[in-house]
């Protein structure tokens, strides 16, 4: 990514696409603004040793703002039970953890975060448009599209998200990152089913 002197934060943007580039281990997402030119605002890395996550099977990764600054690092482990992903500040600081719940045809997240604030997901399985709820509001709508004929075999999802305007950065942060773990969620499904 350029750095942009008139950039602004990704976190001041309450709408914007995010494109997946995925390779043979590695899921990577860029976030572009709307009505801007298609110029990219973020971008979400996959970290660590490339051995670690073939054979172990966990996965790190790193949200980074538009001028190269850390944001958020999401943690996908593996674990015995109920897939578990946690997010956490730069300064190592717990934002939330990501709890996928039990349900047959639909995926079904709660976000708990830090500050109390509990966020909820109850997507269909293809979860081609869903919510992210808070107590009182939707934090979040999002809507999936899958990979167009003709395009590259890197290229997976694109997903268009509007953020509540009124939500805080840490609210938009556990957005952001929820919306890799459902990515994520249906990663996993696909794979159990490949086998």
């Amino acid at each position: 990514m350029n750095a942009d002197p008139d950039a602004r934060s990704l976190l001041d943007y309450t709408m914007f696409t995010v494109k997946e580039t995925t390779e043979l281990i590695s899921n990577d997402f860029d976030f572009f603004a709307v009505g801007e030119g298609g110029r990219q605002i973020g971008k979400i890395s996959t970290v660590g040793p490339n051995a670690v996550r073939f054979v172990a099977g966990s996965r790190e990764f790193d949200l980074i703002d538009a001028d190269g600054t850390p944001l958020l690092h999401i943690s996908d482990p593996v674990g015995v039970g109920p897939d578990k992903y946690r997010f956490t500040l730069p300064n190592g600081e717990r934002l939330a953890t990501a709890t996928k719940k039990l349900s047959l045809l639909n995926v079904r997240l709660k976000v708990a975060m830090a500050s109390g604030l509990v966020l909820e997901v109850d997507a269909d399985s293809l979860a081609s448009q869903f919510e992210i709820r808070a107590p009182e509001t939707v934090a979040a709508w999002i809507r999936r599209t899958t990979r167009a004929l003709g395009s590259s075999l890197a290229e997976n999802s694109a997903y268009s998200v509007s953020i509540d305007p009124q939500a805080p950065p840490e609210v938009r942060l556990a957005v952001i990152g929820t919306l890799l773990v459902i990515d994520r969620v249906h990663q996993k499904a696909e794979d159990r089913s490949d086998v």
